[in-house]
């Protein structure tokens, strides 16, 4: 397996980096696999050095405040027509 970062990102308002980019995996038959994936971090500094607090990953593209913000007003938008229904 290995990852190929296509960009880096920071959100001051969840405090997280995000790095995206596409991650392969070569399975018995050695044909490598691509797919997108995102790795999210929190970092905090303690006594001068930096520590990682939180880590996730996940297939596809970086899952910011602003991406599950529009997502979650999607969501309220397809309940409100499904009860108008």
């Amino acid at each position: 397996m290995r990852f190929e970062p296509r960009f880096v990102e920071y959100e001051p308002k969840s405090d997280k980096v995000f790095v995206y980019g596409y991650s392969y995996v070569k399975g018995a038959s050695s044909n490598e696999e691509r797919s997108e994936r995102s790795y999210e971090f929190a970092i905090k500094i303690s006594n001068y050095a930096p520590v990682l607090d939180y880590i996730d990953t996940y297939v596809g593209k970086p899952r910011t405040k602003t991406v599950l913000e529009q997502l979650q007003r999607k969501e309220e938008n397809r309940r409100k027509h499904e009860e108008q229904r």
